[in-house]
């Protein structure tokens, strides 16, 4: 049950600000300027949507690797891979 809420948490948190990979522009204009908002979160439409769910869980909601990958219905190191994939993509993008 409590994996079910959490993943319903992450769908919530996700589709906030983002629906379909694509800034939820709408939402942003609304809680912080736009240029500062596209510029933090256009990163993230680059990832798919499983590296943005382990993401989530890992730093919104501090879940332990086995806790994301129960949530997940994936393996730790399925985890572990998908987050290193996310923050490697998130270095490059930002660095670039």
């Amino acid at each position: 049950m409590a994996a079910i809420t959490a993943k319903r948490q992450i769908e919530q948190f996700s589709g906030l600000f983002l629906r379909g990979g694509r800034l939820n522009v709408g939402v942003v204009q609304r809680t912080i300027k736009f240029g500062f908002a596209r510029r933090l979160l256009q990163p993230f439409g680059g990832l798919s949507d499983e590296q943005r769910q382990v993401l989530i869980l890992k730093f919104v909601f501090d879940f332990s690797n086995l806790e994301a990958a129960t949530v997940l219905d994936k393996t730790e190191g399925a985890v572990k891979s998908l987050q290193h994939r996310a923050l490697a993509s998130l270095q490059k993008h930002i660095t670039s």
